[in-house]
C-alpha cells in the first residue's frame, strides 16, 4: 500500500499534524472546518489488506480535495483517522468495546473544539459504522456546540457490500490505479464538502 504508514492517505497540504499551532489558530479564526476521517480494519476479500478501506476512503479524498483547493475556502482540514472502531461484525480486526471507542471519538472532537474550531465533517466507508456514529454526534453535538456532518462512502457511490463496487475496487488493489467508481464518489464528495461548507443541509443517501 505505502512505504512506512502515514498518519493518514492524503496531501500533507491538507493534513491538521502538519499545521502549526498558530496556523492552527489562523485557520480556526476564518472558520476553516475539521475533516475525521473513520476507517475499521477489515476482512473484506481474502486477497485485500485489512486497511482496505484506508485505502479506498484515501483515494476519493484526495481527488476530492485537489479540486477543492482553489473552490472551497477556508479549507478543510483532516485530523488523523480514527481507525479502532467498537466490532460491528465478525469480519472486523483490532477493535475496541463501544464504551471505549465512543469515549475516544467524543475526546477527538472536544479536542477539536477545545482548538477554536466550530465544525467537524466525518467520513466513513463501511455503513455499518453509522449508527454509531451517529448517537455518539448527537451527543457531542449537546455537550460542546459542534456542527458536526457525517458522510459514508455508501452516500456518494462506494458501498463495499456491494458486488459490482467490490469488483472495481478490487482492480485498484491490483494495479494501484483509479477507477471510474473512485473517481466519480471524488467528484460527489468535494460537491458535498462544497455544500457544507455554504451551510447546506445534504439530501443524499448515506450522508447526515
Amino acid at each position: 500500500m505505502s512505504d512506512g504508514y502515514p498518519l493518514y492517505h492524503a496531501e500533507t497540504a491538507d493534513a491538521w499534524h502538519h499545521r502549526t499551532s498558530l496556523e492552527l489558530s489562523d485557520c480556526a479564526r476564518q472558520g476553516s472546518m475539521g475533516l475525521l476521517p473513520v476507517y475499521t480494519f477489515r476482512r473484506h476479500e481474502p486477497d485485500w489488506p485489512l486497511d482496505a478501506e484506508e485505502w479506498i476512503g484515501g483515494q476519493v479524498l484526495k481527488q476530492a480535495l485537489a479540486s477543492s483547493h482553489s473552490q472551497i475556502a477556508p479549507p478543510f482540514l483532516v485530523l488523523p483517522p480514527l481507525r479502532h472502531c467498537p466490532a460491528q461484525e465478525v469480519e472486523q480486526c483490532f477493535t475496541v468495546d463501544l464504551a471505549t471507542g465512543s469515549r475516544l471519538l467524543e475526546d477527538l472532537l472536544r479536542s477539536v473544539s477545545l482548538s477554536g474550531f466550530t465544525r467537524v465533517v466525518l467520513l466513513h466507508v463501511h455503513p455499518l459504522l453509522a449508527d454509531w456514529l451517529d448517537c455518539v454526534l448527537r451527543d457531542v453535538r449537546l455537550q460542546t456546540g459542534l456542527d458536526l456532518y457525517r458522510i459514508g462512502m455508501d452516500g456518494i457511490g462506494v458501498d463495499v457490500r456491494d458486488a459490482f463496487a467490490r469488483r472495481q475496487l478490487a482492480c485498484c488493489f491490483g494495479d494501484g490505479e483509479y477507477t471510474s467508481l473512485v473517481e466519480t464518489a471524488g467528484i460527489r464528495l468535494h460537491a458535498l464538502l462544497g455544500q457544507i461548507e455554504r451551510h447546506r443541509f445534504p439530501n443524499l443517501g448515506g450522508a447526515l
